[in-house]
């Protein structure tokens, strides 16, 4: 039996159904239902409540980019959910919750040509539209300060070197360059020399021989290449050969002659023009022994000039090792040359300064003579700071002065001597 609420709420579900469907697919109740009931937004239109928070959600950071901050935080202060509505703007006041938010949004419009100072903007001092300069790192190489840098000088004034030393840059050992027999000692200990000069002449007889024997045999080199009878005699050859073969065509045209004589004489032809190259090629041989037989006398020559040993320099002999008709070796030390003229002041500077700044520095150069109260004084340059340094602070330097002379004609300085140097760190 059916029960009386199914005779009840069938129809009423129909009802319902069928409004709904007709709400859903007939426009036309659509849009009376959207008139008479504003408040559903049945087409999709939101209410006045809905249309003025979506207004209030629509202050875009661009909106907020051109309005005044403290005019935002001052409305977003105003701001209240007290007992759900808003505080009064200006002007009329607000008839309702939704007609407030409406007209708040509307206050809060992009305001326009004003002018935006972030609170965290940080100091950054250039002109308005202009990008600040970055400064740009040098291509290559450090900027150094130069020798004559007068902060340098300021910090640092002179720098004293004490226990300096003189040497003489200008001084080596004499060793034979041959080998053979002293038969000339032209220095003996204490001798003075002028660039040069002959000083040691070694046994050359050896030597000469093979010169002369060298200079014999490019002379015959040089007689065999002005011989040029080979080659015009190979030139006549190739005319012969020319007239045979033509006599043997004639023959062998009208058959007195047979085919293979004919081509005996055409062979003999080509011996002979192969003869000409052959000839010229020889000539290109002697040639090149005639500059194989002066390069050979030139080693000669050398041989001999080994055996004489001249000053390179004008210099003092210091020290003799051989002896008259001694028999010496390749390299064996024979004497000593000393210039005495220039003197190297040689000392351990310790810096209290680039190290860079001490080359070609003026230096004053105080030199401790034996004997002698007064130390003479000199003036010379720094010419040498070495690369590495003894200890810590510390570096090699050279000064090269000239050394002076006595009334008497004597150099004043001698090696070994003491002296101290005075260095003008930053002075031209």
């Amino acid at each position: 039996m059916i029960d009386r609420k199914w005779y009840v709420g069938l129809p009423l579900a129909v009802a319902v159904g069928g409004s709904a469907l007709a709400i859903g697919l007939v426009p036309g109740v659509r849009s009376w239902l959207d008139q008479s009931f504003p408040q559903l937004g049945i087409n999709g239109q939101p209410s006045s409540l809905a249309s003025s928070a979506a207004s209030f959600g629509r202050i875009d950071a661009a909106s907020l980019g051109s309005a005044s901050l403290k005019d935002i935080d001052g409305a977003a202060d105003s701001l209240t959910a007290d007992q759900g509505s808003l505080p009064e703007l200006p002007g009329e006041p607000a008839a309702s919750l939704d007609e407030g938010m409406v007209r708040f949004a509307q206050a809060t419009k992009p305001i326009e040509n004003r002018n935006v100072k972030p609170t965290n903007a940080l100091p950054v001092r250039f002109a308005q539209d202009q990008s600040p300069e970055i400064p740009q790192a040098p291509r290559s190489g450090l900027s150094v300060p130069v020798a004559n840098n007068q902060a340098a000088q300021s910090r640092s004034g002179s720098l004293m070197v004490t226990n300096a030393q003189l040497r003489f840059p200008q001084d080596i050992f004499i060793a034979a360059q041959s080998e053979g027999i002293i038969t000339e000692l032209f220095v003996d200990d204490g001798s003075v020399v002028k660039q040069g000069e002959i000083m040691i002449c070694l046994d050359p007889r050896i030597a000469q021989a093979e010169s002369d024997v060298s200079t014999q045999e490019l002379l015959a080199a040089k007689i065999k290449l002005k011989d040029d009878s080979s080659i015009r005699y190979a030139k006549a050859a190739v005319d012969v050969a020319q007239v045979e073969l033509e006599i043997s065509d004639d023959l062998n045209s009208q058959g007195a002659e047979s085919d293979l004589d004919n081509r005996k004489k055409r062979l003999e032809l080509t011996k002979a023009q192969l003869q000409i190259t052959v000839s010229q090629n020889e000539k290109e041989q002697q040639a090149a022994a005639v500059a194989l037989q002066e390069a050979k006398l030139k080693a000669t020559l050398v041989q001999v000039e080994l055996r004489k040993i001249p000053a390179h320099w004008d210099g003092f002999v210091s020290e003799v090792a051989k002896k008259q008709y001694s028999f010496v070796r390749p390299g064996e030390v024979i004497c000593r040359l000393t210039s005495m003229k220039n003197i190297r002041v040689v000392g351990n500077a310790e810096v209290n300064v680039a190290p860079h700044l001490l080359l070609n520095a003026p230096a004053r150069v105080r030199i401790l003579v034996p004997g002698i109260p007064d130390a003479p004084v000199v003036d010379g340059v720094v010419t040498y700071v070495s690369p590495r340094s003894e200890s810590p602070k510390v570096y090699p330097i050279h000064v090269d002065i000239e050394n002076q002379l006595t009334p008497d004609g004597q150099y004043f300085f001698r090696e070994g001597m003491e002296a101290t140097i005075e260095v003008m760190v930053g002075a031209k």
